[in-house]
């Protein structure tokens, strides 16, 4: 059986060509990296933009709540008003007719009074 035994310059070439095949393969890794880390830049620009615009919903929501809040008592002062309105009527509606019945239990009694 015959060994064959590598020279050293066969090795020196065989380390220089391993060397270069992981010299390639690490520039394509960093060429990757890179293209990942421009990717993560513009998914966190976006990340960003999303908070922004779910800030202004929020803000958008409670002005919202706050405007609904300000209608449900204006409707409520509404009908304080009109319930006021209605008592006021209905108060000098009353006092009119017991005006107009005291004065005309007063002229019946002066009539009254008068004869003899």
């Amino acid at each position: 059986m015959i060994v064959v035994v590598a020279t050293n310059a066969e090795r020196i070439e065989g380390l220089i060509k391993a060397t270069t095949i992981l010299e390639e393969n690490v520039a394509t890794l960093q060429r990757n990296l890179d293209q990942i880390k421009g990717a993560l830049e513009k998914v966190g620009d976006r990340i960003h933009e999303l908070d922004k615009g779910l800030t202004r919903l929020d803000q958008s929501l409670r002005h919202s709540d706050e405007k609904l809040e300000n209608l449900r008592l204006s409707r409520y002062e509404f009908g304080k008003l009109l319930l006021a309105a209605l008592l006021g009527g209905g108060i000098t509606f009353g006092v009119t007719q017991l005006n107009e019945w005291l004065k005309t239990a007063r002229a019946e009694r002066q009539v009254q009074t008068t004869r003899p």
